[in-house]
Order: structure tokens, then C-alpha cells, then sequence
């Protein structure tokens, strides 16, 4: 899968909200900085990554990707998620009074899944009247 090159700025978000979501994976349950978090548990996952999957969809928006079907900024954002959603969950085995679960990576990617439907969907059925593609009806114009 080749990628056209555009820019490097786009990708600040999604690295800053992977550096946030990893710094959480490394703190105890204990911490000021769980206590204080605003969305603790579970809901935390849903919202850091539906954050997480729309921002990298961002850095990846605007890049041609050459493959099949199933290539595109969507996938890519998606990919991006799963391998931070593991990461995740391994710093959480090393940190003590947190576990590892695999039902958070599904909650994770829920999260980031939501983010991207929404995403495309705006992209499909967003747009003003007279800004999508223009059809050719084969009728000709009268002069």
C-alpha cells in the first residue's frame, strides 16, 4: 500500500491523543490523575478513542493510498486505533492494580468504528446541494 505524501502536521492530533490514552494505560487505579479524569472506565475507552480514530482519520485524510477496496484513510485510521488499543492494554499488565482485557480493545475500536461511520457519512451526506461530483445527465444544454 503506497502513500502520497502530503503533510506531517496532520498527524499532531492523533499522536497527542496516543500520548495521552498511553499515559493513562501507565497509571494506577489510585492515581490523582485517574481520580480526576473525567470519563473513568469504560466510558473513558469509548471517548478517547472515538477521539483517537477521528483525529487520525484527519492525518490520513487527503493521502492517496493504492491498493484495494479495503484501502483508504478509513482503514488506516482504524489499524492506527487496534495498534494502540493493544499497546494499551500491554502497559496496563505492567501497571500495578490494572489488568489487561480484550473486551477493551473492542470497546476501543467501538469507539473509534463510531468515529469513522460518522465520519464518512458526513462525507456521503454532508455536503451543500452543488458541491458533490457532477453527473452528466446526456442531455445537452439548449443555446
Amino acid at each position: 500500500m503506497a502513500v502520497k505524501q502530503t503533510g506531517a502536521a496532520n498527524f499532531i492530533p492523533a499522536l497527542l491523543v496516543t500520548g495521552v490514552i498511553l499515559f493513562l494505560a501507565t497509571q494506577p487505579p489510585g492515581s490523582q490523575v485517574i481520580r480526576e479524569f473525567p470519563l473513568p472506565g469504560k466510558p473513558g475507552h469509548l471517548a478517547g478513542y472515538f477521539i483517537l480514530g477521528a483525529a487520525a482519520y484527519w492525518g490520513f485524510k487527503g493521502r492517496r493510498f493504492q491498493g484495494g477496496p479495503w484501502s483508504g484513510p478509513a482503514l488506516a485510521s482504524f489499524l492506527w486505533v487496534l495498534w494502540v488499543a493493544f499497546i494499551d492494554e500491554f502497559l496496563q499488565s505492567f501497571t500495578p492494580g490494572r489488568m489487561d482485557s480484550i473486551w477493551d480493545v473492542f470497546i476501543d475500536a467501538g469507539g473509534a468504528g463510531t468515529a469513522l461511520l460518522l465520519l464518512r457519512l458526513l462525507a456521503c451526506y454532508g455536503k451543500p446541494p452543488g458541491k458533490g461530483k457532477k453527473v452528466n445527465s446526456g442531455v445537452r444544454p439548449k443555446r
